[in-house]
């Protein structure tokens, strides 16, 4: 990985040791973003997630211990930006929808006898059943 070992970089980074949060950056950096590309497949908003990651990183150093590894302290903060990017993005996306944007999806065309029915809709139950009434109401004619 680098000259020292990780444990001593950690608490380096942990006292605000520039050099070795750099050391850490440029090791993990390239794992980290690959993690995200396999989640996200835009390598803009690849790089802007992982740099987040050490951001974070390097803004709750202090909570770092150097007894335990920093790897899946890393991969933890890149899955809850990565979970924090997607729930942005449909927050997006539902106001888009809500607004009457390019997002909405067309009316169905086909006889009310063969309405569209969401793909999650499973009337097992008497409250799926009603829920399923509800979100295919939205789209009848």
């Amino acid at each position: 990985m680098s000259q020292m070992p990780e444990p001593y970089l950690v608490a380096a980074v942990k006292r605000g040791d520039l050099k070795a949060y750099e050391q850490l950056f440029m090791h993990y950096y390239p794992i980290v973003r690959a993690f995200v590309l396999g989640f996200v497949k835009i390598d803009e908003q690849t790089k802007d997630i992982a740099q987040d990651v050490f951001m974070k990183l390097w803004q709750y150093r202090e909570s770092l211990d150097a007894a335990k590894p920093i790897k899946p302290y890393v991969f933890l903060i890149a899955r809850r930006e990565v979970c924090s990017y997607f729930r942005n993005k449909q927050t997006v996306m539902e106001r888009n929808f809500s607004e009457g944007g390019d997002f909405c999806p067309p009316r169905p065309t086909t006889p009310r006898s063969r309405i569209w029915m969401p793909a999650n809709c499973r009337p097992s139950s008497r409250a799926s059943s009603n829920r399923c009434r509800r979100s295919v109401a939205a789209y009848s004619l």
